[in-house]
């Protein structure tokens, strides 16, 4: 095979390794916490919403950084 076919396959092999881990790690760990500290659970789901929030406003000010950098009008 050449070069490029496996950093293809090395692409595609770390995409799907993220894409199923992630979700179970995340909801896993979720469960544990809760079942850890059941008195705090509104915190947990707090600080869960805040950084999916943060994550949004980072995202989109990237996205219009990313065009005001690659076409300078």
């Amino acid at each position: 095979m050449t070069n490029d076919i496996n950093q293809i396959q090395n692409v595609v092999m770390m995409t799907f390794q993220i894409l199923f881990r992630l979700p179970l790690l995340f909801i896993g760990s979720f469960i544990l916490a809760v079942q850890t500290l059941p008195s705090l659970w509104w915190v947990i789901v707090l600080m869960v919403v805040l950084i999916f929030g943060l994550t949004a406003v980072m995202s989109g000010d990237d996205g219009s950084s990313f065009c005001q950098v690659s076409n300078p009008s």
